[in-house]
């Protein structure tokens, strides 16, 4: 969190990089990933549930948000 007279420092709502194990990494624009992350993103990890994977997002104050990443590496918020 920025301090009072410095003010917010919006970046975006989240870029989703998807990587190749190489190293090399290509960014996915968040029309076509669906992934938009709001407010002040504390944490986030990657889950398997049931051969399925997840992307768990914590934020500052809000509630989970739970996105299954598909095949096409799309998210769909749960």
């Amino acid at each position: 969190a920025a301090k009072p007279e410095v003010g917010r420092y919006d970046a975006s709502y989240g870029l989703f990089l998807k990587g190749d194990g190489q190293g090399n990494f290509t960014s996915i624009k968040a029309k076509d990933s669906g992934l938009k992350l709001e407010g002040q993103v504390r944490d986030f990890l990657k889950l398997t549930i049931g051969n399925k994977p997840y992307i768990i997002v914590a934020g500052n104050d809000q509630p989970l948000q739970i996105y299954k990443v598909e095949e096409n590496y799309s998210v769909a918020a749960q």
